[in-house]
Order: C-alpha cells, then sequence, then structure tokens
C-alpha cells in the first residue's frame, strides 16, 4: 500500500495509520525516497502525520532517516502547522546525533520556534535541545547556556523539568 493511500484511508484512525507507516519505514517495505517524496508533497495534518511516523520509526531505528530527510525534517521547523513543529523536534531528538555536521542549523532553527510557540512545540523544542546536549560535546557548553536562558523564561513547569534533567546529566559528564 502507498503512503498516499494510507494517509486517506477512512478505515483506520490516525494513529493506525501513523504506526503502519512507521513498520513500514522500519522494515524497508517503504523506501525512504519514496517517504521522502510524498513528504515533499504534504502539508497540514497529514504532513504531520507522515512525520510523526517517523519520529516513531527513528526511536526505535534512528539509522533510517538519511541526511536527505534530516534536511527535510529540519525545514519542517519553519512549517506554519505547530503539529508540523513539534513532530519535527521530536524526530530532531532521536537523530540529531547522527548529523552533527548540522548542529548550528539545526539549533539555530529549533530555538527561533521557542517565542511564541505552543506548550507542545516548547516541550518538543526542550526535549530535542536536550538530546542535541547529552550527545554532542563540541556544543555543549552553548547548549548548556541556551538551555539555562530557555528554563529561566519558562512559565510550564514540565517544560523547565526537561532542562533542568538535562543540565543535571550533562554536569555529571
Amino acid at each position: 500500500m502507498r503512503i498516499n493511500e494510507l494517509l486517506l484511508s477512512k478505515e483506520k484512525s490516525n494513529k493506525e495509520i501513523t504506526e503502519e507507516i512507521a513498520n513500514l519505514l522500519i522494515s524497508g517495505k517503504i523506501p525512504i525516497d519514496d517517504y521522502i517524496g510524498e513528504l515533499q508533497k504534504m502539508k497540514g495534518s497529514k504532513k504531520a502525520t507522515l512525520i510523526e511516523s517517523m519520529e516513531y520509526a527513528t526511536k526505535e531505528s534512528p539509522g533510517i532517516a538519511n541526511e536527505s530527510c534530516y534536511d527535510l525534517i529540519i525545514k519542517s521547523l519553519n512549517d506554519k502547522e505547530p503539529r508540523v513543529k513539534w513532530e519535527s523536534a521530536r524526530v530532531i531528538a532521536n537523530v540529531a546525533e547522527q548529523f552533527p555536521q548540522k548542529i548550528e542549523d539545526v539549533i539555530e532553527r529549533l530555538q527561533n520556534n521557542i517565542e511564541g510557540s505552543g506548550t507542545v512545540v516548547r516541550w518538543s523544542i526542550a526535549t530535542a535541545l536536550a538530546s542535541i546536549a547529552k550527545t554532542n560535546y563540541k556544543k555543549k557548553e552553548a547548549l548548556i547556556e541556551l538551555m539555562k536562558k530557555n528554563e529561566s523564561i519558562e512559565e510550564k513547569a514540565s517544560i523547565k523539568k526537561i532542562y533542568i534533567s538535562a543540565l543535571k546529566v550533562i554536569d555529571k559528564k
């Protein structure tokens, strides 16, 4: 079954569609290039569902995201749709370690989405920044300062907790 057919399915819930696409990506039954091609065509909730599928897939198997996929996910941080932004940040949290050469751009785009974003977007961005800080030692000091700044201006305790937990882990290293 093609990605587009799955996305248009009336017989399955959004969660079932997301999980099925993720499993097809993991198994290789949907080639990553086909996924990228479909993602480039999508907008709104369909795009968010595809990115959520990649988030599920990369949580289990981070290596399935190639550089082209990662580039597209990074660009998706600029999308107007909040769900696209938060799912993109969650994929970045799963795979950023594989692409250290792109860290500067990723950090900048994540940080550009902090102000004025909803709680889930900020939570996902905090998760991505924490993940990067725990694995990218070259950017550790800059990320510590950035996370401290974000934590100090964050109003939600759940998001503050992400930054505080990450800073504790980093301090122990």
